[in-house]
């Protein structure tokens, strides 16, 4: 549960869309053997992204953003933000005048 845990956040901070490269998971004590009892369990499946292999989520995208949904939510959020300040440094200078 550690590992897939570990594994879960690395995917969100880096938008690999639930894709969890070999390296990763080689880098923790008996990585590959829990990475391959979590596959028996059905929670991962064996992939390959870019020619690198590693595991998928199960269903991740069911559950979890995808990297666009992500990063258009994130446009969306600045856009929104720059807006609001825009406005506000309006107010401030009308006030002034």
């Amino acid at each position: 549960m550690g590992l897939w845990t570990v594994c879960g956040s690395y995917c969100m901070a880096y938008k690999t869309n639930g894709f969890v490269p070999e390296w990763f998971v080689a880098g923790f004590q008996s990585g590959r053997k829990l990475a391959a009892d979590l596959a028996r369990a059905g929670k991962w499946e064996d992939a390959v992204k870019d020619n690198e292999k590693g595991w998928q989520f199960h269903d991740w995208l069911d559950y979890q953003q995808s990297a666009e949904e992500i990063e258009r939510d994130r446009d969306h959020n600045r856009n929104r933000q720059r807006e609001f300040r825009r406005k506000l440094r309006e107010g401030k200078k009308k006030e002034s005048e």
